[in-house]
Formats: structure tokens, sequence, C-alpha cells
């Protein structure tokens, strides 16, 4: 039976086959929320590592230099190039091979391709916060979000003249 609001299959706890019914609805809820996409590879690649789009239109390791940015996700899978994979974009991801410090930030490495890091690089792109030594809640930034929206004025005066120049970012 199907519920009105989101038309997925409801289950009673006595019911055979319950689990095949939930792994359908989250299926349905993958598709919707949107929280990982599949992705052409450029290069060999390992999960959990941070990934880029290339103007070729293959995924690479993402580097916080301003060259390999923005990381767009995580790799969900290993994968070589030329293969369709899994990327996470957002949402809780477990690692097996992650040792973060659970409630810190964690952010594209600027030394190593495709890393994480928990050290704030010069060039900073914040991919999530740790919540758990193995466990990150992906919250990927692309760009400097605390200037959206803000004003900047410049005045500049002579004896003769005044000019504001007035941008909006």
């Amino acid at each position: 039976m199907a519920t009105p609001k989101y038309d997925m299959e409801t289950a009673d706890y006595t019911a055979a086959g319950w689990n095949a019914i939930y792994k359908s609805a989250m299926e349905v809820l993958d598709e919707v929320v949107d929280t990982w996409a599949l992705v052409t590879l450029g290069e060999d690649v390992d999960e959990g590592e941070a990934l880029y789009l290339q103007t070729d239109g293959f995924y690479y390791k993402a580097l916080a230099d301003n060259r390999r940015m923005p990381s767009l996700g995580l790799a969900i899978e290993d994968g070589n190039s030329g293969e369709v994979i899994r990327m996470q974009r957002d949402g809780v991801m477990q690692v097996t091979g992650w040792s973060f410090t659970s409630g810190t930030g964690v952010w594209l490495s600027d030394i190593t391709r495709g890393a994480l890091t928990q050290t704030k690089p010069s060039t900073e792109q914040l991919i999530g916060i740790a919540i758990g030594p193995d466990t990150l809640d992906i919250r990927i930034q692309i760009g400097n979000i605390a200037s959206y929206g803000t004003t900047t004025s410049t005045t500049t005066t002579s004896s003769t003249t005044t000019t504001t120049t007035t941008t909006t970012v």
C-alpha cells in the first residue's frame, strides 16, 4: 500500500519481505535527495578521495591550489580512469581509513591530491565536519560564502570631485 504523502510502500512489522520494501524506498529517496552523483574518472581514485571536475568532463583528485578545485564531492568507491563511480556530494559518509577528531572541520588538502585535512590550508575549501574518527558530515563549501550578498563601497575625494563606487557581490 502506498502512502499518499511520499508515494512509498509501507510495511507492517509482521510483513514478509519488509527489508526489500524499505530498500526500494531508500532508493527512491536517493534519487530525490540527490546526495550522490555518477561521475566518470580521468584517473585512478580511492574511496574517500576528494574529486573536482576538469574541463575535459572527467573527475580528478582535487587539491587546494586554486587550479585543481573546487572539490565537488568524495569518491564512494575505488575506481580506475575511464570508469563511472558514485561520488558523495552531501550527507554522512564513513571511510575505514579516515582518522578525524570529532567535532572539527575537515578541509581539502593543499599538500596531497584527493586528501582531506583537519589543518586549515591557506587556500581553503571546507569539505565537512567530522562526527566520528571515520565519519564525515559532508558540507562542501564552494567559493567564499561569507562574502555573498555583501556590499563594498569605495569613496574617493579630491578638491573638486567626490566619486562613490558601490559593488554588490
